[in-house]
């Protein structure tokens, strides 16, 4: 099986599991999710990189509201794509 399929269901059978912070805590190996708050230049940068790859359908608005209020501090958005946007970009302004 191709490494982006397998990727990709490990990642949906883990959301029907998780949410996208807990999801994004585990993929940095971090034990707690306060963890993400706090990073270097060069883990924000891991950071932006993971969540660039995963696709905006992957997670429900909540979920990538909640993520950009969280580690962003940004407003809600009205759907999942400006929400993963807007997260990235303002990620990606702190770095």
């Amino acid at each position: 099986m191709d490494r982006a399929i397998r990727r990709r269901l490990l990642r949906n059978e883990m959301n029907e599991k998780t949410g996208l912070l807990d999801y994004l805590t585990a993929q940095m190996n971090y034990a707690y999710l306060s963890e993400l708050r706090f990073l270097s230049r060069e883990e924000r940068n891991d950071l932006i990189r993971e969540i660039d790859r995963i696709p905006s359908e992957d997670f429900s608005l909540w979920e990538w509201n909640d993520a950009l209020e969280y580690l962003a501090k940004g407003k809600s958005k009205p759907n999942t794509e400006e929400a993963k946007s807007e997260l990235l970009s303002m990620l990606k302004r702190s770095s």
